[in-house]
């Protein structure tokens, strides 16, 4: 897959946020339990800022129920587990140097637990 340079993709970003500020933002780890409706969300939202690493976790694959209310739930996803879903969605917008998919809660527990390495 092709990566592109992070001055470019974050460049409209300078001006309501300091390159220094970006530069953290790239340092950062983030954990989300949920890659349906609201972690799907912020997990994107999170990509798209620049924060560097995220680890995702669902245990749940997408249903036609989750359709009008799931961003990630299109007729193409249905019966696909959610991470996966949300790991390649994750991947299609920015290579990200730390990106980890967890198939149940108990990983993302252990990753929140172990805050001291969250930053």
């Amino acid at each position: 897959m092709k990566g592109f340079e992070r001055d470019i993709l974050f460049s409209r970003m300078i001006g309501l946020i300091s390159e220094d500020e970006l530069d953290l933002l790239e340092g950062k780890k983030v954990a989300i339990p949920g890659c349906g409706g609201t972690g799907f969300t912020y997990a994107e939202s999170l990509v798209r800022m620049g924060v560097g690493s995220i680890h995702i976790s669902d245990e749940d694959t997408f249903g036609a129920e989750n359709m009008n209310r799931q961003f990630g739930c299109t007729v193409h996803t249905v019966g696909q587990p959610k991470v996966k879903v949300l790991s390649e969605r994750l991947s299609s917008i920015v290579v990200l140097p730390t990106k980890s998919r967890h198939p149940n809660y108990a990983a993302i527990a252990a990753i929140l637990s172990n805050s001291a390495g969250l930053t």
